[in-house]
């Protein structure tokens, strides 16, 4: 995962002017929500696509079981 030049823009000007990491333990709390909130995106993706792939292996299994028990003519 990279950021893009107007995000880092964006979160410097941000830090800059709203003096967000004068603190090192508010800026230290900041980066780590930042990384776990990242973590819990990713797991609930990682999660969502297993999900959407054994569904569409189901309708597959399915599929090719519902031809050998009533073949189309």
């Amino acid at each position: 995962m990279s950021f893009t030049d107007l995000e880092v823009a964006a979160l410097t000007i941000a830090c800059t002017n709203f003096q967000i990491f004068a603190n090192t333990s508010a800026a230290a709390f900041l980066i780590f929500s930042f990384i776990f909130f990242v973590l819990i995106c990713m797991a609930l993706m990682q999660i969502l696509a297993f999900s959407k792939s054994e569904l569409q292996t189901v309708v597959i299994i399915h599929y090719h079981i519902s031809m050998y028990i009533n073949p189309v003519d």
